[in-house]
């Protein structure tokens, strides 16, 4: 295994799938864009109803206080390599049709530990969405009175925001959350260096043989979306790898452009490994 390959596999990463032009406003801003629950893409998030138990006389609390204090809320939401389905972030492919225009897009790599030191000094809330089956649209809550909203809401927060319906669990997602007093502004998250590398998708499913590769990667690197994409990272510490999902002879690839085309990753090579890894355990 060469060192460039050693870094990317024993690296934390997180991922992030997008459009090309949101791509690339990303890298030239070092920035993250927060988003609003009620621009999630599941029902169950964005209509939640909240119920408060305490509803006697003496409270003034009603349900507007509690969904307006939700709303204070915003979200960054990332996929993080798990155990569970047998894929890593990036080899998820609804994500690449879904998020990343039917892989036209990018899929970005940061280095976790990195990323989660700035949010850790933004003072965000942060972790992996739990998925259940059996969840209801109902928040019930027990708060007394207006002044103890925004305390009871931060107690409750994994409940609110990390848990999400078992079908989205092709996702992955791992989430960061925070608190802002305006509703009204856009919020964006520093992310200082931590984008190590940029995947394109390559949708060629031919044989994949040696001549074949050069071809590809030739096509890609010719491509003008490489050309901006190369210029864009031009002073920055970051690879663009090309990923080459061949379904001809099932063989799974990621490829460092920026290497002469060294293969960083091998699905076959990579299950294998962990196998013995496992076995060793």
């Amino acid at each position: 295994m060469s060192v460039f390959e050693n870094n990317f596999i024993s690296m934390p990463k997180l991922y992030h799938f997008t459009k090309f032009d949101t791509g690339l406003r990303i890298l030239l801003s070092r920035s993250l864009k927060f988003g609003h629950l009620s621009q999630m893409n599941d029902v169950y998030e964005n209509n939640k109803n909240i119920l408060n138990k305490i509803t006697n006389c003496y409270n003034d609390v009603n349900t507007d206080n509690i969904n307006d204090e939700i709303n204070h809320y915003e979200q960054i939401s990332l996929t993080e390599d798990r155990n569970n389905l047998g894929r890593m972030g990036f080899e998820l492919h609804q994500l690449w049709g879904k998020y990343a225009d039917c892989g036209k897009g990018v899929c970005l790599i940061f280095n976790k530990d990195e990323l989660l030191s700035k949010v850790i000094e933004k003072e965000c809330v942060h972790g992996p969405v739990e998925y259940k089956i059996d969840l209801s649209q109902n928040v019930n809550t027990d708060i007394e009175s207006n002044d103890m909203v925004e305390k009871r809401v931060k107690q409750n927060y994994n409940n609110i925001f990390f848990i999400k319906r078992k079908e989205w669990e092709h996702e992955q997602e791992y989430r960061i959350v925070k608190r802002f007093y305006s509703k009204s502004e856009e919020h964006y998250l520093d992310i200082g260096d931590s984008i190590k590398y940029v995947i394109l998708f390559n949708t060629n499913t031919k044989k994949f043989d040696e001549k074949a590769k050069k071809e590809y990667q030739s096509f890609i690197t010719n491509t003008i979306e490489y050309q901006i994409l190369k210029q864009c990272i031009n002073t920055m510490n970051i690879h663009i790898l090309n990923y080459t999902p061949n379904l001809d002879n099932h063989e799974y690839l990621l490829i460092d452009l920026c290497k002469e085309h060294e293969v960083l990753w091998n699905e076959n090579h990579y299950i294998k490994n962990e196998c013995i890894k496992n076995l060793d355990l």
